[in-house]
């Protein structure tokens, strides 16, 4: 019953050695975004609307928000206090799970993600999945929204990219 709600995705760890999403080639009905594709519903027994994305862009996206000072704009940040610590500390594991590494490949360095210690990390996975989801609605940063100047210009955009999205569901 919630098929036009949810919306499976499946990361891809595209290496510095690997071909970028935005060099793909593109194909009739696919939706595309910053790192991420909604291939289309065409061919296949039973085709399912899927999304799928880089995991190592996405994971070196939300890392710069949490490294981000507080108050700072596009920092990403954990409610409660000093006192509340313990309660976030599973998902402080899950997010320290991984080691970036930086890596040469086809004339760029990325940072590629690797979990070598096999620590649980689907925290991790799940907040840069959520990230990939807001990007589809229409999420930027403010730095990123060309000729925007004000936060309220920002949530209208967002609003905007919202309700669009429930009217083509």
């Amino acid at each position: 019953p919630y098929h036009d709600r949810v919306t499976p995705s499946h990361g891809q760890s595209i290496t510095a050695s690997g071909k970028p999403m935005a060099e793909w080639k593109r194909k009739q009905g696919e939706r595309r975004g910053d790192a991420w594709s909604m291939p289309s519903l065409r061919g296949g027994a039973r085709p399912v609307r899927h999304v799928v994305y880089d995991t190592n862009h996405w994971k070196s996206f939300v890392a710069s928000r949490l490294l981000t000072p507080l108050g700072q704009r596009s920092a990403l940040t954990v409610w409660g206090d000093e006192a509340d610590r313990r309660k976030h500390r599973m998902l402080a594991d899950h997010l320290a799970a991984e080691t970036r590494f930086r890596v040469e490949g086809r004339g760029r360095t990325i940072s590629e993600w690797r979990n070598e210690r096999r620590a649980d990390n689907h925290w991790w996975d799940c907040l840069g999945g959520c990230h990939v989801a807001a990007s589809m609605l229409g999420c930027r940063l403010p730095e990123a929204i060309k000729g925007r100047s004000s936060r309220s210009q920002s949530r209208r955009s967002l609003r905007a990219a919202l309700d669009a999205r429930r009217r083509s569901a």
